[in-house]
């Protein structure tokens, strides 16, 4: 995607200077310039686009121990809340890159739906209902910026996202016996998916 945090033109920079910003030659005061700039206007970005991510359903068939084959799956997931705390955004810069790395990202999943189905005797099957939260998340963006007569953007050429926790709490109709193996699996799908 290409975003225009700046909404300024070319040469709008204050103080700094654009050859000096494209060579990488920068102030620490221009870097904590720019940094404050992107706190302003790409962490809400981020978090708004975050929210408008859909998951869409799920179903996987998996072998299991203990278990055999079964089928599991999930119904959409949507992302209900997406906190990035300014004071975790680092910024690098390299030639007409920005690399940027958001720390201790948190989050939590709106409640979503999941089904459990057992193949070999005893056939177990479940479902219900399920909320998960994300923690100590990592975005890490490598921007592009493109000076035209039209402005600044900058293009997102690169993103990583590392989820460091993924708790999932499944409601108390899961049986017992297949709680923990539901909890496990919704882990392990919905790690792929986000």
């Amino acid at each position: 995607p290409v975003i225009n945090p700046f909404h300024e033109p070319p040469n709008a920079y204050g103080a700094m200077d654009l050859q000096q910003f494209l060579s990488g030659n920068l102030s620490d005061e221009d870097i904590e310039s720019l940094l404050g700039q992107m706190k302003t206007h790409i962490i809400p970005m981020l978090t708004e686009e975050a929210q408008k991510l859909d998951i869409p359903d799920s179903e996987e068939q998996i072998e299991v121990p203990k278990f055999g084959t079964v089928d599991f799956g999930f119904s959409a997931i949507q992302i209900d809340s997406f906190n990035i705390p300014e004071e975790s955004l680092t910024l690098k810069m390299q030639g007409n890159s920005i690399h940027l790395e958001c720390q201790k990202i948190s989050g939590s999943i709106r409640s979503f739906d999941w089904f459990f189905r057992q193949h070999s005797f005893p056939k177990l099957k479940d479902k219900g209902q399920a909320t998960a939260s994300i923690s100590n998340t990592t975005v890490s963006l490598v921007l592009q910026l493109t000076i035209s007569i039209r402005g600044t953007q900058l293009e997102v050429s690169n993103s990583v996202v590392k989820i460091g926790n993924l708790d999932v709490k499944v409601k108390k109709n899961a049986k017992s016996l297949v709680y923990n193996l539901v909890i496990s699996l919704v882990v392990r799908l919905l790690k792929t998916k986000l």
